[in-house]
């Protein structure tokens, strides 16, 4: 009996272990996506920038940073970066499974077809050759002749030189070292450079008199790179990201906020302002400085304003009565208990004051950096004129805490029919639009002029710029509600 009792738990007992055994096999087993999660961290491989920028403002603080940074916020994970300088090595760590994924001026490759998958493309560019001004310019490759052409680290066209080579042999098709194209091309130890589209646009600020002869190739995609595995999750979900970014907008909206600014800004702006930032900044710098630590701001913020107010000229007048370094209006000056606009450490810390009140009477829902453009408009045209773009802005469609949506409409505060309609009237409004532009662009100069020379920090600049506080104390009011 007691041998049939031991034989039937016996049973019983591998009959409930067959149930755990399958009940535990039933269980779906983590994905990678949720391991990211569970981890808090999401690994990425990222290329320095193609144009050999090693810090802001661009290369992985630049537009690919932001688009991988939104990706990972919306997971709900940290971010972790790992820069490379070659194509190659991001998409090998991509291949041995050493990362979660590889970005940055990446292009669906065929050779690494059997472990590598590419993502939709977010984003599409052209090469282009581009040659200095004062040359002739070329209307083909024929036209090079035996000239060397800079080819920067671009795994989108890393083949072009090759399929080019048996047709124009004569060419030089010469590999980037420390110089970005663009440097190779001002300098003049390189009569061409091909780069892409988006980095013309971007760098021309940089280095004015650069042209583009003409397109090398056809629009080349952009993607990410990811392992091909058996699990797809972390592919899924980016593919479900970019493909929401890309119908809600929010792709373009980051978009024009790296691109849109740097177009028409002349090259007679950016030869004059970096003649000016050789000349005259080193005396001034130290002012911007002190008077940025003292209240929070960047000083490369200020700078640029000063230079957009009286181009670092502390004796500026101009006709209407404004003067200094910050041209301070008599009656900005007077609420702000400056006596002397013409004493430069007065006229900057009365400036940066005047823009951080300002800036703290945006209201809260406006975040960065279209909160910092917004205040620089007010600083320019007034805050009560800002308030009436942003009404007509939620009238007409737009999102009033958007810049790029409110540049758009200031300009109708010139026009009878709409500034009659507004509280506070009649305003020049297409002044404060080139106004923050302009400072935009100077900003990001100071940016690449300032940058360090070595070392990488994987932050978006503008998210890290000091733009300074107010004492919580003022109480200063905010724009009035919409529409009322």
């Amino acid at each position: 009996m007691d041998r049939q009792l031991k034989a039937h738990c016996l049973v019983v007992v591998m009959f409930l272990l067959t149930i755990v055994v399958r009940l535990a096999e039933s269980e779906p087993r983590p994905t990678l996506l949720d391991n990211i999660r569970s981890a808090d961290k999401l690994g990425v491989v990222m290329l320095a920038d193609p144009s050999g920028f090693a810090d802001p403002p661009r290369g992985v603080h630049g537009f690919e940073f932001d688009l991988v940074h939104a990706f990972a916020r919306d997971l709900g994970v940290e971010l972790e970066v790992v820069a490379v300088d070659d194509p190659s090595a991001a998409l090998e760590w991509v291949a041995r499974g050493d990362t979660h994924f590889a970005a940055g001026g990446l292009s669906p490759n065929a050779m690494f077809a059997s472990s590598i998958r590419f993502g939709p493309a977010y984003f599409e560019f052209t090469p282009q050759l581009v040659y200095r001004t004062g040359d002739v310019a070329p209307l083909s490759l024929e036209d090079l002749d035996a000239a060397a052409v800079a080819v920067g680290n671009y795994p989108a066209w890393s083949d072009i030189p090759g399929k080019l080579l048996a047709r124009y042999p004569k060419l030089e098709w010469r590999k980037t070292g420390g110089d970005s194209v663009f440097e190779q091309v001002w300098s003049g130890s390189a009569k061409y450079a091909v780069a892409g589209s988006h980095d013309v646009l971007y760098s021309r600020r940089f280095f004015p008199g650069l042209r583009v002869a003409f397109d090398i190739s056809e629009p080349s995609p952009l993607a990410w790179a990811f392992p091909r595995t058996i699990d797809d999750s972390i592919y899924q979900a980016a593919s479900a990201f970019l493909e929401t970014a890309s119908k809600d907008g929010s792709m373009q909206i980051l978009i024009d906020r790296h691109f849109d600014h740097a177009q028409g800004f002349g090259d007679a702006n950016s030869l004059t302002f970096l003649q000016r930032l050789e000349e005259r900044l080193p005396r001034h710098r130290p002012l911007f400085e002190s008077v940025a630590e003292s209240t929070g701001m960047d000083w490369r913020l200020l700078a640029a304003m000063a230079y957009q107010e009286s181009h670092w000229d502390p004796e500026a007048t101009s006709p209407t009565g404004v003067r200094g370094l910050m041209m301070l209006t008599r009656a900005a000056a007077n609420d702000l208990g400056i006596a002397d606009r013409l004493d430069p450490e007065k006229s900057v810390h009365g400036g940066a004051e005047y823009f951080l009140l300002t800036r703290h009477r945006i209201p809260p829902g406006v975040s960065e950096p279209d909160r910092t453009w917004m205040a620089l408009a007010a600083y320019n045209v007034g805050i009560g004129h800002l308030g009436d773009a942003r009404r007509i802005t939620q009238l007409l469609g737009g999102n009033p805490d958007l810049w790029r949506d409110v540049r758009k409409y200031l300009p109708l505060l010139s026009e009878p029919d709409v500034y009659r309609r507004t509280r506070y009237g009649f305003a020049r409004g297409a002044e404060p639009v080139n106004y923050v532009r302009n400072i935009r662009n100077y900003l990001d100069i100071l940016l690449w002029k300032t940058r360090p020379t070595s070392g990488m920090v994987f932050t978006n600049p503008i998210e890290t710029l000091d733009f300074g506080t107010v004492d919580a104390r003022i109480d200063e009011p905010s724009l009035l509600p919409l529409g009322s």
